[in-house]
C-alpha cells in the first residue's frame, strides 16, 4: 500500500493532542489561597509569587506569601512587615518588595525586602518612603519609580544593596503598571494617577523618555512584559466601575486587546506580554486570570498553532486529522432588549464579547435607552440624558461619547461605563452622517438631513472639544465609516442617489480609493483603514486595496452604525438593531466571524 507521504510528497505530523487555534484572550485561573487587593506580583505566568495587599474594609496589611507553579497557589512564608501597595520585581526564586502603605499608622514605609525562594530578610530602606510605585529590574539591579504620597516624580535604583537617587520621571503620578520582566537598564512604566493617566516612559539606566501614550488614561492597573512587548490591564479611575481593559505594546504604540472577564484595579500581576496573570483586586478578591497569546510570534508559543490545510496524526485517538477553514459568515446572537435602528454604538468595542447601543429610533419614537452585550445576553444601563436617532458613537463599552441626532442636533456626551455626562457640543448640528474613533479622539463624517442637499463636513474630538477639519471630497450623507481619528474609511451614502465612493482619512485629509461593489447608503461599517467591513444589504470586505463580496447577514437590514474594534480589522464584526423593509425596527443581533478553523477527522467509507 502507498504511503500519505508518497501520495502527498510530504510526511504528516504526530500529536498527541490536536493543534491550538491562534487566540489571544484571557481565561480563568486558579484562586488564591487568601483573597486581597492592593497586592503586587513577580515572575511568570506558570511559576509567579504575589505579596502584601490587604482585604477591605479596614483590614490589616497583609504579609501573606503565595507563589504559583501554574496550577494552583501555595501559601509560603510571610513578609517581615505587612503592606499595600508595594512594589516588586524579579522571579519566583529571587524577588524584591520596596515600599508600601502601612495601616495603622497610616503612613508610607521605604522598607525593603529580598525573597531567596524560601523566606524574607530585610534590606535597606528606600531614600523616600511611597507607596503606588512603577518598578523595573531584578534583585541586585531594580529601579523604583514615582508614587505617593503627593504624586512625586523621584526615581531611585538598586543596587543589591542600598537605594541612590536617580533622574527623574518626566510625568509625576503613582499607582502606575509596569513591565515586571523589564531591567533597570530598560524599564516601562505606563497609566497611574490619580484620575487616571495614559502617560508612558522608559528607563535606560540613566533618565526616563516618554514614549506613545496608553489608549485608555487609566491608574492602578496592572503589568505585564519588557520594555518592547508589554501589557497593561485592569485598573480603576474614580467614579468609574473597574477596567476590564487590556492594552499590548509592541515597542512603539499600544493596541487595544481582549478584555478581562472580572474589571479590576487595584491588583497584582506579572508575566510576559504572550503569557502573563492578573492576580486578585477589589473587593479582596481571590480569583486570577490568565493570558495566553497564541498569535504571539515574538516570543513564540510552545503550543502547536491551528494553521489552513494543516494534517496531522492524533496518537491518542489513533485518527488522521486536518484543519478546516470556514469562509467569513453571520451567526445570530441574542437579540436588543428594545428593537431599534439609528442608534449610537461602541464602535472600538472588542466583539462579540461586548457590544454597547445608546438611543435610536424604537416605538412609538426616539428612545435615549442604553444596552450593553456580554457576549450572550444584553443589560439595559443607565439611559442618555437626551433621547434622539440617527446620532453616532465613538469608543468602546466603558468610555465611549454619543453625538449629533436627529433634528441636526449638536449634542454630546460621554459614556463611562455607568453614567452619561453632557459635554462640548458638535460645531455643526447633524444627523443622516458617520462616526468613528474613541471617546477622546472621535470624527463626525458628512450630513444630512435626508433628502436635502447633502454636506462634506468633518470635524474632529480631542476629548473636550470639536474643531472643523478637512471635508470629504464628495459631499453625502448617510455613509458607512469605520477606523480611527488618524486612520479612517468612509463609504457609500447618498449624494442624490446611493453612492459606492469610499474615501480615506489619514489624519489630515481625505482622497478617494476603490468604490464598493454595490452603492447603497445607510451602511454599516467596522474595522480599520486597512481591514474593514461594509454591512447592510449584502456585506463586503475591505482589503486595503479593494472591495470584495462577502456572506450575507441572517437578516438584511440598514440604519446601523456597526460594531468592531480597529486592531479586528475585518476578523469580527457585531450587528446590532436596524431597520427591515417596508419599514420595521428590529432587535436582532449578528456576530461576523472571518475565518472559523474547525478540526475535521478524515473518515473512509
Amino acid at each position: 500500500m502507498a504511503e500519505y507521504k508518497t501520495i502527498k510528497g510530504f510526511q504528516t505530523q504526530s500529536y498527541a493532542t490536536d493543534p491550538t487555534p491562534a487566540t489571544a484572550a484571557w481565561s480563568s485561573g486558579p484562586s488564591l489561597n487568601n483573597g486581597r487587593q492592593g497586592n503586587s506580583g513577580a515572575g511568570l505566568q506558570t511559576a509567579a509569587i504575589t505579596m502584601g495587599g490587604v482585604v477591605p474594609p479596614g483590614g490589616a496589611a497583609l504579609a501573606k506569601t503565595e507563589t504559583y507553579d501554574g496550577t494552583s497557589w501555595t501559601e509560603v512564608n510571610n513578609l517581615t512587615t505587612g503592606r499595600i501597595s508595594n512594589g516588586s520585581v524579579g522571579i519566583l526564586t529571587a524577588a524584591i518588595c520596596f515600599g508600601g502603605y502601612i495601616p495603622p499608622p497610616n503612613a508610607a514605609t521605604g522598607k525593603t525586602e529580598t525573597w531567596n525562594g524560601t523566606c524574607w530578610s530585610e534590606q535597606s530602606d528606600l531614600t523616600t518612603a511611597r507607596y503606588s510605585t512603577g518598578s523595573g529590574g531584578t534583585t541586585t539591579a531594580a529601579v523604583c519609580a514615582g508614587g505617593n504620597p503627593g504624586k512625586v516624580a523621584l526615581s531611585e535604583e538598586w543596587d543589591g544593596t542600598s537605594w541612590t537617587e536617580g533622574n527623574n520621571l518626566n510625568n509625576a503620578r503613582a499607582a502606575m503598571g509596569w513591565a515586571n520582566q523589564g531591567t533597570e537598564t530598560a524599564a516601562l512604566v505606563y497609566g497611574g494617577g490619580p484620575g487616571g493617566d495614559a502617560n508612558n516612559e522608559s528607563y535606560d539606566g540613566t533618565s526616563w523618555t516618554e514614549l506613545a501614550n496608553l489608549n485608555t488614561a487609566m491608574q492602578t492597573g496592572a503589568g505585564s512584559g519588557t520594555s518592547t512587548l508589554a501589557l497593561y490591564f485592569g485598573g480603576a479611575n474614580p467614579g468609574q466601575p473597574p477596567s476590564v481593559g487590556t492594552e499590548s505594546w509592541d515597542g512603539t504604540s499600544w493596541t487595544e486587546v481582549a478584555e478581562l472577564a472580572t474589571g479590576r484595579g487595584d491588583l497584582g500581576g506579572c508575566g510576559t506580554a504572550a503569557a502573563a496573570i492578573a492576580i486578585g483586586g477589589p473587593p479582596g478578591l481571590a480569583t486570577t486570570e490568565i493570558w495566553n497569546d497564541h498569535t504571539a510570534t515574538n516570543p513564540a508559543p510552545s503550543l502547536t498553532m491551528m494553521n489552513e490545510g494543516q494534517i496531522w496524526y492524533n496518537t491518542t485517538g489513533n485518527a488522521l486529522k486536518y484543519t478546516s477553514v470556514a469562509a467569513g459568515t453571520w451567526s445570530s446572537e441574542n437579540a436588543l432588549t428594545t428593537a431599534r435602528n439609528q442608534s449610537a454604538q461602541a464602535t472600538q468595542a472588542t466583539v462579540p464579547t461586548q457590544g454597547l447601543v445608546a438611543g435610536g429610533g424604537a416605538v412609538p419614537g426616539a428612545t435615549n435607552a442604553v444596552e450593553e452585550f456580554d457576549g450572550t445576553n444584553w443589560t439595559e444601563k443607565n439611559n442618555l440624558t437626551t433621547a434622539r436617532r440617527l446620532l453616532m458613537g465613538a469608543g468602546t463599552t466603558t468610555a465611549m461619547i454619543g453625538f449629533g441626532g436627529l433634528p441636526a442636533i449638536q449634542k454630546t456626551e460621554k459614556w463611562n461605563g455607568t453614567s452619561w455626562t453632557e459635554v462640548n457640543d458638535l460645531l455643526t448640528g447633524r444627523e443622516y452622517f458617520g462616526g468613528a474613533g474613541t471617546s477622546t479622539a472621535a470624527l463626525a463624517i458628512g450630513n444630512g438631513p435626508h433628502p436635502t442637499p447633502s454636506a462634506a463636513y468633518t470635524e474632529e474630538y480631542d476629548g473636550t472639544s470639536w474643531t472643523e477639519a478637512n471635508d470629504l471630497t464628495t459631499a453625502r450623507q448617510s455613509v458607512g465609516a469605520c477606523g480611527l481619528q488618524t486612520a479612517a474609511l468612509c463609504f457609500g451614502g447618498y449624494s442624490g442617489s446611493n453612492d459606492a465612493e469610499t474615501e480615506e482619512w489619514n489624519g489630515t485629509c481625505w482622497s478617494e480609493v476603490a468604490d464598493l461593489n454595490t452603492a447603497r447608503d445607510n451602511v454599516a461599517g467596522s474595522g480599520s483603514s486597512t481591514a474593514a467591513l461594509a454591512y447592510s444589504t449584502d456585506t463586503e470586505i475591505w482589503d486595503g486595496t479593494s472591495w470584495t463580496e462577502g456572506a450575507n447577514l441572517g437578516t438584511v437590514r440598514s440604519y446601523m452604525q456597526g460594531m468592531g474594534s480597529t486592531s479586528q480589522g475585518s476578523g469580527a464584526a457585531l450587528a446590532a438593531g436596524g431597520y427591515t423593509p417596508p419599514g420595521v425596527q428590529v432587535g436582532n443581533t449578528e456576530s461576523w466571524d472571518a475565518t472559523v478553523k474547525t478540526v475535521k477527522t478524515v473518515t473512509v467509507s
